[in-house]
């Protein structure tokens, strides 16, 4: 039988407590042997609330939010240190909002039968919000050569693909945190991501560095999650995060698109993605230009929103990455 432990990262105000509870006992109920918690500065007293689960639960606690970089670069050298977790268990990374599926280790065991020739990660489907599967192909590391948050006018036209040797288990170039799903003697061979990134993109180059290593990512329809909360990119209208940045009448929660986009552009240019300045600044271009027409409206505060997306993209090219205290989550 799989043996393996858990990591969650949570934050913010007891609003969140009703998820974090929900999601620990889901990772619970599927066997996991411990569960450890990271607390990136919660604003209330979550020893107390973590007191329920007596000693199935360890907590790593952060006086103030070091970011989804810090949080789970840091939960995972934890457990990497930690002499009760052997080479061989697996660790299960989840956020703070999200529920194990039924089945998890018969489900993971039976994968493993079939893959376990290979270093690898496993990145658990997300239920509802994940759309791998809706093609039998994966997008190649060629496609995001020379783009920008996922633009690029070639891949307009021409989408680099990966035919999948196995329909049943895809091969993605990136993955989250949540759902990334290894033994620890593979995680132990992975640089983790500069916690300079503080949010955003890091789970991007952990996907990189993995990859560098030799070792394969892969996702099947199995081995699943379920969404307990919404994502900040998506209202119930299913809006982009560019709609919501320029659209938005609070300053609230624009620094989450700022560190993506800051992030994106540092990770393109210093992992080998950048191929031709031409190509990228054509690209960039356009994804600047567009969003701005189709979203800003030529507003006093959609420019002053441009002038933030200038100034994000700036940063993310020379490299001024940390956390911006202007920049509001």
């Amino acid at each position: 039988m799989i043996e393996f432990v858990t990591l969650v990262v949570t934050y913010g105000s007891e609003d969140r407590v009703q998820n974090l509870v929900k999601t620990i006992n889901s990772a619970l109920k599927q066997g996991t042997q411990k569960v450890f918690v990271v607390s990136n500065g919660a604003q209330y007293d979550i020893a107390k609330v973590l007191s329920i689960f007596e000693n199935n639960v360890d907590l790593i606690k952060y006086d103030f939010n070091v970011g989804s970089a810090g949080g789970f670069g840091g939960g995972i050298k934890e457990i990497l240190k930690s002499k009760e977790v052997n080479d061989e268990t697996y660790i299960l990374v989840l956020d703070d909002d999200v529920k194990v599926d039924d089945g998890f280790s018969e489900k993971l065991e039976l994968l493993e039968s079939k893959f376990r020739w290979s270093p690898h990660i496993w990145s658990m489907l997300r239920r509802g919000r994940d759309s791998t599967f809706s093609a039998n192909w994966d997008r190649s590391m060629e496609s995001y050569k020379n783009s920008i948050a996922g633009f690029s006018l070639r891949n307009k036209f021409l989408l680099p693909k990966k035919q999948r040797k196995n329909i049943e288990v895809a091969e993605p170039t990136f993955i989250t945190w949540a759902g990334v799903v290894a033994q620890k003697s593979v995680l132990k061979n992975v640089e983790l991501p500069n916690e300079d990134f503080f949010v955003y993109e890091d789970d991007a180059q952990f996907s990189l560095n993995a990859q560098r290593k030799g070792i394969k990512i892969r996702k099947s329809e199995n081995l699943t999650l379920s969404e307990i909360g919404e994502s900040w990119f998506e209202d119930k209208k299913r809006n982009s995060g560019y709609s919501i940045f320029y659209k938005s009448a609070s300053d609230e929660g624009l620094g989450r698109f700022l560190y993506m986009l800051r992030n994106n552009v540092y990770l393109i240019r210093n992992n080998g993605l950048l191929t031709s300045n031409l190509i990228y600044f054509t690209n960039l271009a356009i994804f600047v230009t567009f969003g701005f027409i189709r979203y800003g409206h030529g507003t006093f505060r959609s420019m002053k929103r441009l002038v933030l997306v200038m100034s994000a993209i700036h940063d993310g090219w020379s490299g001024h990455l940390g956390q911006n205290i202007n920049w509001k989550l």
